[in-house]
């Protein structure tokens, strides 16, 4: 019976060992079946779906080669379509960036130097033009002057001209010369001098006492000849323009500007003028006359500016480049380098880098701008980083199929209009300045017209306002209201009455 036991349980311990073996044996299978297939998920995930140009996103290849511009194709892997598909980003390898050349820069508060870069044409200074006439009728016998643009010296003979009123005039000062009466001498003389004879011609007229059939007529500036209108021989009448002379050391730059900086230009505003010919000079001016009208061909206002020109280096009908200083002192504003900018018809764009190889297209609305900034009204912020090379090939990944209705400012900025209530400057220069400011209502946020305490970022001069002031502002809401931008504006009639019933019902906070 004792042996039965022992035959019976080690045929139990058998079948129990065999059963452990057999479930390890399936659960080890799983786990390397399951292996496998993380591997082979992971490897999958790590290899390129395809190769596209760096510069054209539309061809594409499924290994490696070159571009139809001779380019290396650049991969395209899955996690790169399941980030994108997410918010319209894109993804690219730190190796890619650095083969398409991307590089990026903070967005930045700065002071913007606007200019407008146009071109003029140098003309003579027409209030320094002096128009030769005769005062009597006769025959031009001489003209010393034989074309246009010839220079001229004060006092060099211009022409001589022969009229039976002078010789009559020359006749009876003689005359008046022999009485001795000194009250028809000095009449005489003054009949002569209203004839424009020279001085010296009627001193000679009288010592000789002779009477001169011709009488010569001598320039009385100097400069060049701007307008002739005469040849020897010709009849002229004392309303006819024999010669016209401008001094060059004196010109004018006629400017013309496009309707839309129109609004920038105003009377004074300094200009600084160039031209290929003398590269290493410059000439300064201001803007000292807006024409009224528009070109209704080109579209253009005309401005005019006085240039002293005293080596005679411009010359007139010579186009040169302007430069127009349109803002001596700008307020600081955030801005961006203008090579950030992607302008369609329909929006502005800037691509940003949101972390370590991830970049995402964002709509942008941009003010005023210099030779290298924009500044950014709504859409980003100070810090932002935006790529400011590359960025086109990135922007056309990023808005395959994108929504750009989506991409706007961050949802906790906002920017309005609103009347400015009061201002409150900091006692401690470590403390913010403050302004209460009567605001429109906020669509974004669904929010109605209210008046309320904003900080004012530091960059930000309290200085140029005053309560009663209209503006536009744009602010973050965080642990505080804080205005980034803020600036003046013409608000419409409706609005101000807006903001002041708003002012009117008192100081209401979010």
């Amino acid at each position: 019976m004792k042996s039965f036991f022992t035959f019976f349980f080690i045929l139990v311990m058998g079948f129990c060992l065999g059963a452990i073996a057999f479930n390890w044996s399936q659960l080890s299978s799983q786990l390397m079946s399951h292996d496998d297939h993380q591997n082979h998920s992971v490897s999958r995930d790590d290899e390129p779906l395809y190769w596209v140009a760096p510069m054209d996103s539309s061809y594409r290849r499924d290994k490696p080669g070159k571009s139809p511009m001779g380019m290396d194709l650049v991969p395209v892997y899955a996690k790169d379509n399941a980030t994108k598909s997410q918010d319209n980003s894109v993804w690219i390898t730190p190796q890619v960036q650095h083969n398409m050349g991307v590089k990026t820069q903070p967005v930045q508060v700065r002071r913007l130097n606007p200019k407008i870069d146009t071109v003029g044409r140098v003309t003579f200074n027409e209030n320094a033009l002096t128009h030769m006439h005769p005062r009597v009728e006769g025959w031009v016998e001489n003209l010393y002057i034989k074309a246009k643009g010839e220079s001229v010296k004060k006092g060099q003979p211009v022409y001589t001209l022969y009229s039976p009123k002078l010789v009559s005039v020359q006749e009876e000062f003689l005359v008046a010369l022999a009485s001795g009466n000194e009250s028809l001498i000095q009449a005489g003389r003054n009949r002569l001098a209203n004839y424009h004879l020279a001085p010296s011609f009627i001193e000679s007229l009288e010592k000789s006492k002779t009477v001169s059939q011709s009488v010569t007529f001598y320039a009385p500036k100097s400069g060049v000849v701007e307008h002739l209108n005469i040849r020897e021989g010709f009849f002229v009448k004392p309303g006819t323009a024999v010669i016209s002379i401008a001094p060059i050391e004196s010109v004018w730059v006629m400017i013309d500007v496009f309707e839309k900086d129109i609004a920038k230009v105003a009377l004074g505003q300094p200009i600084t003028v160039t031209f290929d010919g003398a590269p290493n000079r410059q000439w300064r001016g201001d803007i000292d006359f807006i024409y009224p009208e528009l070109n209704p061909t080109s579209r253009t206002l005309s401005l005019r500016a006085n240039i002293d020109n005293p080596q005679a280096v411009l010359k007139p009908d010579m186009y040169v480049d302007v430069s127009i200083q349109t803002q001596t002192e700008a307020l600081p504003v955030i801005a961006v380098p203008i090579s950030a900018l992607i302008r369609t018809q329909n929006q502005n764009r800037v691509v940003l880098r949101q972390g370590e190889g991830k970049f995402k297209s964002v709509e942008v609305k941009v003010g005023q701008r210099d030779n290298t900034h924009v500044e950014i009204r709504e859409g980003l912020l100070p810090g932002d980083q935006v790529v400011v090379s590359a960025q086109f090939l990135i922007d056309s990944e990023s808005s395959k199929n994108a929504d750009f209705t989506r991409m706007s400012a961050p949802q906790n900025q906002a920017s309005v209009t609103g009347k400015v209530v009061a201002l409150h400057f900091p006692e401690h220069p470590e403390d913010s300045a403050k302004i209460t400011i009567a605001r429109e209502a906020i669509e974004k946020w669904q929010r109605p017209a209210a008046t309320m305490q904003f900080t004012v970022s530091p960059h930000i001069d309290l200085g140029q306002f005053h309560p009663g002031d209209d503006v536009a502002f744009t602010f973050v809401a965080a642990d505080e209201f804080r205005i980034l931008a803020l600036r003046k504006i013409a608000m419409q009639h409706s609005m101000k009455k807006e903001m002041q019933h708003s002012m009117k019902e008192g100081m209401h906070h979010d």
